[in-house]
């Protein structure tokens, strides 16, 4: 489950487009919590069903089928409310802003303001907080040049759980995370 609410987009490779998009929203949403009590209800009056004789009395039957079209409508209910799923959004496979001297040069000073500090100025992965990271960062200019750059926008956008890297995506505009891929590209090139 997610912990924090945000757009979070992810390389998929069982959808067509290989992007997949989840829109998380902020507290407790009363359309998942009634879909969690029906689903609940539906499994309780179930085993009610199944206790009063299960398919061998009418009493059984009926409480059986009962319950499974509460079950049915919660899970759905808790499905819709949840938002999972693919949304309308899908981040292009390729970076929409062209990789001119303009776009890497604003790209530097997104990475010089957000990526130096762990990453290091040459993207070693030497930056001045790297040593108190665990995982310690990535050297980008060996990850940048393997991953797509669909891959690399939804991992500036959202972090990668489970390491230091945090979601820039609310700090950062879509069109300065791009260009920060152009200018990560370029380097990562050159070395």
């Amino acid at each position: 489950m997610f912990k924090n609410p945000g757009r979070f987009d992810y390389v998929c490779s069982a959808h067509p487009d290989g992007q997949l998009t989840y829109h998380v929203s902020p507290g407790p949403n009363p359309t998942v919590l009634l879909g969690a009590q029906l689903t609940l209800a539906g499994i309780l009056v179930q085993v009610s069903g199944l206790i009063m004789g299960g398919f061998t009395g009418i009493r059984g039957i009926g409480a059986l089928a009962g319950g499974a079209m509460v079950l049915l409508v919660g899970v759905l209910t808790f499905v819709e409310g949840a938002g999972v799923g693919e949304s309308d959004y899908v981040v292009p496979a390729e970076n929409p802003f062209p990789a001119t001297a303009a776009s890497i040069d604003q790209g530097k000073t997104s990475y010089l303001q957000f990526c130096s500090v762990c990453h290091g100025d040459g993207g070693l992965g030497d930056g001045p907080l790297a040593s108190s990271l665990d995982p310690a960062p990535s050297d980008l200019n060996e990850h940048v040049p393997i991953h797509p750059d669909s891959y690399l926008f939804a991992t500036v956008s959202n972090g990668l759980p489970g390491s230091g890297m945090p979601a820039l995506g609310g700090a950062m505009t879509e069109e300065e995370i791009w260009r920060l891929i152009n200018y990560l590209r370029d380097f990562a090139g050159k070395q």
